[in-house]
């Protein structure tokens, strides 16, 4: 009876754990979500309803995304709590600029959190899957949309850290969301348009600090890739268990230890 119940208990931790073999896939679908439908959606959505019901989606999906390993999924939940809260409450009551502070550190301490535990796995796995890729394409847009949030802190606690040339030149006493995420993206690709550029010291060595990061993330990970690929083929069956076979191993040698 014993050894059915064991049984039972190891298929159940199969389902749970074991079938994320999209979880990246799906963080990724909702991340580009937002940056395509918010700047369209920013012009009407003036009391952010949209943004906060995008950002909680992103939110939930990244909890999924580390499903497989119970412990960062704990750790996750734990910070997802304070991250919807305040974000909602933002929304919600009156907003301040101590509620709105707040409401980024929690938000960041989140994202970051998600970001580093991704990154290690995608550039620490044995086995590159279509998975992988995702992972690696959700970095991505993860260091752009924590950059953007600490462009949101800076113009929140730095006033006029940003100026625009376009259509007008003038320094920009705060910036919204949206053209934080956009000059996050523009930075991290390196593109430079120009049209909002930093003009404080905080914001000055964020954007350099960004501009960097993406381009060593893309250098590391193409080189990480080429040098998997000349370990040799993988059977199918290797293949499809990819990153959730390794990290369930890792897990279970932790409870045994």
């Amino acid at each position: 009876m014993g050894e059915k119940n064991t049984g039972c208990q190891r298929k159940v931790l199969g389902r749970w754990y074991g079938r994320t073999e999209n979880r990246f896939l799906f963080l990724l679908a909702s991340l580009i979500l937002i940056i395509f439908v918010y700047p369209f959606a920013e012009s009407f959505d003036t009391g952010g309803l949209i943004l906060r019901v995008l950002t909680t989606a992103i939110i939930i999906l990244s909890v999924y995304a580390l499903l497989d390993v119970k412990r960062h999924f704990i750790i996750a939940v734990l910070l997802l709590i304070p991250t919807v809260v305040m974000s909602w409450a933002e929304y919600l009551g009156q907003e301040t600029a101590f509620i709105s502070t707040f409401a980024l550190l929690t938000n960041m301490a989140f994202f970051l959190f998600v970001t580093l535990i991704i990154l290690h796995r995608i550039l620490t796995t044995r086995i590159v899957t279509k998975d992988t890729i995702y992972g690696a394409i959700c970095v991505y847009f993860l260091f752009a949309y924590l950059w953007g949030a600490l462009y949101l802190f800076t113009a929140l606690t730095v006033p006029g850290s940003f100026a625009t040339f376009y259509p007008d030149t003038a320094v920009l006493p705060t910036i919204g969301f949206g053209e934080a995420m956009y000059f996050s993206f523009v930075t991290i690709a390196t593109l430079g348009y120009g049209d909002i550029i930093p003009v404080g010291n905080v914001s000055r060595s964020l954007a350099m600090l960004e501009a960097a990061t993406g381009v060593l993330f893309v250098a590391t990970f193409v080189a990480r890739l080429v040098a998997l690929a000349g370990t040799g083929s993988l059977s199918p069956t290797d293949e499809k268990m990819g990153d959730t076979g390794s990290s369930r191993k890792d897990e279970e040698e932790e409870e045994e230890r």
